[in-house]
This record gives C-alpha cells, sequence and structure tokens, in this order.
C-alpha cells in the first residue's frame, strides 16, 4: 500500500508541475487581493502584512501545505493636502474650488513583497518577487492600475522512497539527470480597475513560460502561464453596520478547463467577516475572521467536491494580517 502512495504522489507531482495549475490557490483572497495580483499595491494609504498557512487534504499521508508572506504599501506619498479657506491667496482663485476638500495627485505608486512555498507531499514550489504598482486616478470615481512583480520560481523534488512502477520512466531519468531541482526568473503582471463600490482585476503569472526538467517535451516541460480575472461589488445593506461583496474569480491554464470561483464576503460592522465561495468541479469553502485592532485574523475550511473527496476530510487554512 505505501509503494502505491508514492506511486501516486510521484503522478500528482507530474501532472502538478507539467500538466496542470502550479499556482498556489488560497480562500483569503477574498480579504487579500495582493497574493494574486501585484495591482492591489499601493490601492490605499496604509501599509498591509499577511501570512497564511494552509494545511492541505487532510487524511492523506504526506507533507500537503502551503504558506505565503507578503508586504505592500504605497511609496513616497505625504498626506493629502487640505486647504484652508480662511488661508487662501487671492492671487490664486482657482483654489477656492478646492476648499476643504483633499489634493490628490493623478499618479500614485506602490511596491510590495511576496514570498510562498507550497508543497505537494516530495515536491516543493518556492517563489519569492518583488512588485511595482502605478495608480492613475480616471476621475474622481475610478482608478486604474498597471504592475508588474520581478523574482525567482524553484521547483524541487524529494525523491527519498519513491517507488516506480516503471523504474525506465522517461520523465523520472530526466529528473534523476538535473538533480531534482530547478530555479528561473519569473514575472507576473496585473491590471486593476477600481472605485469604493468595485473592483475589476486582471493578472498573469509565469509570464516568461520557462522550461522545465520533466520531459524531453518542449510542451509538456514548460511552467505554464497563469491567467487570473476577478471582480466584486460592495453592497451596502445597512450603512456601517451590514456590507455583502459578491465577487468571482476566474483561472485559466492553457490546455485545461478554466476554473470558476463564485464568491462572497459579508462584513459587519467592519470588524467581522464571513466568506463563502464555491469552485466549479473542485471544492467550495468557508471562511470567517475579526479585525482587532490594527490586526486582522482568520481561518477557512475547504472541501473538495473532486475524486479527492474519497481521501481526504478538507483543508484547513490560517490569515494573519496587520494593517499600519
Amino acid at each position: 500500500m505505501r509503494e502505491k502512495i508514492y506511486i501516486l504522489i510521484f503522478g500528482l507531482f507530474i501532472s502538478y508541475t507539467a500538466k496542470c495549475q502550479q499556482m498556489l490557490q488560497f480562500d483569503h483572497n477574498l480579504i487579500n487581493m495582493y497574493s494574486i495580483n501585484p495591482a492591489y499595491a499601493g490601492q490605499d494609504n496604509n501599509i498591509h502584512i499577511g501570512i497564511c498557512y494552509k494545511k492541505q487534504w487532510i487524511g492523506i499521508n504526506g507533507q500537503f501545505q502551503s504558506f505565503y508572506f507578503d508586504a505592500y504599501t504605497k511609496l513616497g506619498e505625504r498626506p493629502p493636502k487640505i486647504y484652508n479657506k480662511y488661508s487662501l491667496r487671492i492671487s490664486q482663485p482657482s483654489k477656492y474650488s478646492a476648499a476643504g476638500k483633499l489634493s490628490e495627485k493623478k499618479v500614485r505608486h506602490g511596491a510590495g513583497i511576496l514570498i510562498s512555498n507550497d508543497h505537494l507531499g516530495p515536491s516543493s514550489r518556492f517563489n519569492a518577487g518583488f512588485s511595482y504598482a502605478a495608480h492613475y486616478r480616471f476621475n474622481d470615481k475610478i482608478k486604474i492600475a498597471a504592475a508588474f512583480s520581478l523574482g525567482i520560481v524553484s521547483f524541487s523534488f524529494n525523491d527519498e522512497g519513491i517507488v516506480l512502477a516503471n523504474p525506465m520512466d522517461e520523465t523520472y531519468t530526466n529528473y534523476l539527470s538535473q538533480n531534482g531541482q530547478a530555479s528561473f526568473l519569473n514575472v507576473n503582471t496585473g491590471l486593476l480597475c477600481y472605485s469604493a463600490k468595485w473592483e475589476l482585476a486582471y493578472s498573469a503569472h509565469q509570464v516568461l513560460g520557462n522550461q522545465i526538467w520533466f520531459r524531453n517535451n518542449d510542451d509538456l516541460s514548460k511552467i505554464k502561464v497563469h491567467h487570473y480575472v476577478s471582480g466584486s461589488y460592495l453592497i451596502n445593506v445597512k450603512e456601517d453596520l451590514i456590507s455583502i461583496k459578491p465577487g468571482f474569480l476566474l483561472k485559466y491554464v492553457t490546455g485545461l478547463e478554466p476554473n470558476i470561483e463564485a464568491n462572497a464576503l459579508i462584513l459587519f460592522k467592519k470588524n467581522y467577516w464571513l466568506g463563502t465561495g464555491y469552485r466549479l468541479s473542485n471544492g467550495m469553502f468557508t471562511c470567517f475572521g475579526l479585525n482587532y485592532k490594527n490586526m486582522r485574523i482568520g481561518y477557512s475550511f475547504n472541501l473538495n467536491t473532486n475524486a479527492l473527496i474519497n481521501y481526504s476530510s478538507g483543508s484547513h487554512e490560517v490569515f494573519i494580517g496587520f494593517i499600519l
């Protein structure tokens, strides 16, 4: 039985790295979208710090867990200037129209870092990158942002205990010839259009499509470009008491069916939240948390609705964040 499990794990690893989605998937994207789109850096005036840990596939033996740390903020912008209507200079009469209002620049800048590690049994994927974003005030209500991130991504594999049905498997022999590890330059991009009520975003990850070492076949041995499209709309049910934020997240990898997620976040007094989401043909999740002073704490439970439901009782995820 143990040999069968190891063979299954290696098969999952090959699918994971060469054919299927290679990116981390977290439920707390609902409250921390920077983890999938660098354009969210600098969206507001705060410093955001987040740590998230996910224990996957409870009930299946092996190390199936994911982790990320991120931090992002605006750059080089002082607090908005407020004009005092009693101290305006007559030589600048145009300033009267701005009396008592915030003077906001047309362009603002943001930056952030993201470090993540994903274990799938004996396989591991490490990512570290720095991002920059530019936000443009289109008008008094709408802003648009464009961003990119630059970093490294590294794949590794621990073959201890692995037993193959076919010891001459081409994928496995190619892996052995390159010491089970490969690292590449990684580039991600992001776009964001938003207002106080709604958001619409797109991001692309691993856009360089680097070659990896699992097979000689070019198509099967490339890091896949991952596309994310997301959107949300804020509905105030009762001002400063209850708000609902329905949204969606579409993930697409060339050669695979799109992964569609419908989600919703309910905010209570801006101090508590309850969220839920359903991923078509994949799984569903529920998360909840609270804001305490400058800290955010959240927990999520994810249940698979695909074939893994026969082997796993679900996944657990914990998020701790700070807004400074």
